[in-house]
């Protein structure tokens, strides 16, 4: 079906939610340089309108609560250890980053969890100081990080997960940056798992980018996101090598393509080409009980060898397609089993 526009808990201890344990505060700074406040439980406190006051809380505790308000943050922050960052309902976190126009330097990120396993970020509505952000969140050699519950806006890359197995991203409203199509960035996605065996995306909406949800790597899970009013809703695919320069100046790419995913209860609709592309190599792949309509192309589009993103990706093989009633399929992989559906004729619409 043709799509006719594209729209341009680990529960944190209730150590900050138990009675007397923390108290509001009765009025909001304008600037909390020197007002966060450790509890007695250890946890710390930036009231509103703290700036460039989240490192400095993460160096003293485990676990910094951002009060309802606006915090900012120009420069980056690398979050390392075991760190749970959780914000109170109303609580903004703006912060400085630029986007990734040359491929040559490396990406600019806001909220970097580097060897930060099981650490977290919860409940933060996040935007960028400028009008368009670079990386809101980077998960980094660490394993079991979550990100959950937040509202990130404005970024060309929302969410990249490298080398963090285990990592989940859960529940989150998700809108990339949309200048990739007025020639601003050259591309925008919304969760990007580079490298993250194991990995969970579940009960995201995410809209606005060239890709919304990339997956790659081994023994993933996609369940009940809501994507839509992207280029491409869903692609399993493989990110390829140097695609991303770290902050440290490594180049990275996926070791995997989309390998043993299981791509269950989504939907993706109103995207200006595909719902669900799986391209590059991806295969052992799991798509069932999905929703899509309103898709540009294909609801479905299973690939055969192809240069359309101008370099060669290798066919789709060996994945497992049920697709719902009047749903659109076309699939030019190998050994590949598809039922249900309205199977596109590929000798007269010809696979590219």
């Amino acid at each position: 079906m043709k799509k006719k526009n594209l729209l341009p808990l680990l529960v944190i201890p209730a150590i900050c939610l138990l009675p007397g344990c923390l108290k509001d505060n009765p009025e909001t700074p304008k600037n909390a340089a020197d007002t966060a406040v450790v509890t007695e439980r250890g946890a710390t406190i930036l009231p509103a309108g703290s700036v460039n006051q989240l490192a400095a809380a993460l160096q003293n505790s485990a676990t910094v609560i951002l009060e309802p308000g606006l915090h900012i943050e120009s420069d980056p922050v690398v979050v390392s250890g075991y760190h749970h960052i959780v914000g109170r309902p109303g609580a903004v976190l703006r912060m400085g980053s630029t986007p990734y126009i040359d491929f040559t330097l490396p990406i600019f990120v806001a909220l970097h969890f580097k060897d930060a396993g099981g650490s977290s970020i919860r409940g933060v509505k996040i935007e960028p100081v400028n009008p368009i952000g670079g990386t809101a969140i980077l998960l980094e050699n660490s394993q079991k990080a979550v990100v959950q519950d937040c509202e990130i806006s404005g970024f060309q890359y929302c969410i990249l997960v490298e080398k963090s197995p285990l990592a989940r991203v859960f529940n989150n409203k998700i809108a990339a940056s949309t200048a990739w199509q007025t020639g601003d960035i050259p591309d925008a996605h919304g969760i990007v798992v580079i490298n993250g065996d194991g990995a969970t995306v579940e009960k995201n909406d995410v809209s606005g980018g060239l890709f919304g949800i990339w997956a790659c790597d081994k023994n993933g899970a996609l369940r009940s996101n809501t994507v839509h009013d992207n280029y491409i809703g869903i692609i399993l695919c493989k990110v390829p090598a140097g695609a991303f320069i770290l902050p440290d100046g490594t180049a990275t790419g996926a070791q995997y393509s989309c390998t043993k995913w299981v791509v269950r209860n989504n939907q993706s609709t109103d995207n200006l080409d595909a719902g669900y592309l799986v391209i590059d190599g991806a295969n052992h792949n799991t798509l069932v009980n999905n929703e899509a309509g309103n898709n540009g192309t294909y609801d479905y589009e299973l690939t055969g060898d192809t240069y359309r993103f101008g370099f060669l990706t290798p066919f789709a093989f060996n994945n497992t397609l049920k697709a719902g009633a009047g749903q659109t399929v076309k699939d030019c992989g190998q050994n590949n089993v598809v039922s249900g559906g309205i199977k596109i004729n590929t000798s007269i619409d010809p696979c590219n």
